[in-house]
Order: structure tokens, then sequence, then C-alpha cells
């Protein structure tokens, strides 16, 4: 059993809450609300409005792309890395998004096995992510950011 990390300071838990942003803008674009978390609120996902170029396949079909939701990760730690919050690795490349919550929180923090189940949701299967594993992902996201803010207002220690 791994140890509780000393969580970040205020600062830098600023920092990754206003990265995290990057990943919860990609949701939004995707349909997903604004506000609240997936489960608490109804997600667009009628898209007959919209002007998308679907092979009949394609129609109806509630899956999601999983190296769109890959890119927005990489932004999020590209920004960590900008904000010298971490560091690249091995062959200049960013660490997962997932050990970078272990080294920070400790694999025992509720915010770093959130993250886990987060990354499990959008891993995808053969390129692609489920409507039920991109709602339960978003509702994840939305509960870890709700947690960094009450850290960085010191309501959650």
């Amino acid at each position: 059993m791994s140890r509780l990390a000393k969580p970040p300071d205020r600062d830098v838990l600023a920092k990754i809450s206003n990265a995290i942003e990057v990943i919860e803008q990609h949701f939004q674009w995707q349909g997903f609300p604004s506000k609240g978390t997936a489960e608490e609120d109804e997600i667009d996902t009628d898209n007959s409005d919209k002007d998308y170029d679907l092979d009949d396949s394609e129609e109806g079909s509630d899956v999601f792309d999983a190296e769109e939701i890959e890119i927005a990760i990489d932004a999020f730690l590209s920004q960590l890395i900008k904000n010298e919050i971490v560091k690249k690795g091995k062959g200049n490349r960013a660490p997962s998004m997932e050990s970078v919550f272990n080294q920070m929180f400790g694999e025992d923090h509720e915010v770093a096995k959130m993250v886990e189940e987060f990354e499990e949701h959008v891993a995808g299967y053969f390129g692609w992510i489920s409507f039920d594993d991109m709602k339960k992902a978003y509702s994840q996201l939305m509960t870890i950011k709700e947690i960094l803010a009450k850290m960085v207002d010191g309501t959650n220690e």
C-alpha cells in the first residue's frame, strides 16, 4: 500500500484545475453540458441539427473517437509541462495523466483513483469510446475539478 503524498500547494492546484479545462472543453465540444456533472444534466446527443457527413454505418451510433480525447489529454499535460508543474520523462515524452496525479497526490488519494477510472473510461476499444464510457469519464472529470477547486479554496485538504 502506497502512502498518501502531501498535496501540491494551492498555486499548483489552481494551475492543474485550469489545465483540466482543456479536457472539459473537449467534452463540451462533443455535446456534454458546461456545468454540473454528466449524470446530473442532460447531454445533447441529438446531432440532427448539425451538418455531419455520416455513413449509414455511423449514423445514430453513440461512439466517440478515442484519438480526440487523447489529444485533449495531451494538451492538458502540455500545459502542466509549460507551467513547469511536471517534466517530460524518458525519450522527451510527457508522463501519463494517471502518473502525474499518482505522483502529486499518492496512489491512494481519491483524486488519483478518479483519474485512474477516468483513463479507463477513455481508453476505448479499437479506437472508439462508447457513449456510456464518455458520460462516466465526464462525470469523473467534473468531480475531479470540483475536488481540486475545494482544495484551492482550502475547504477540502
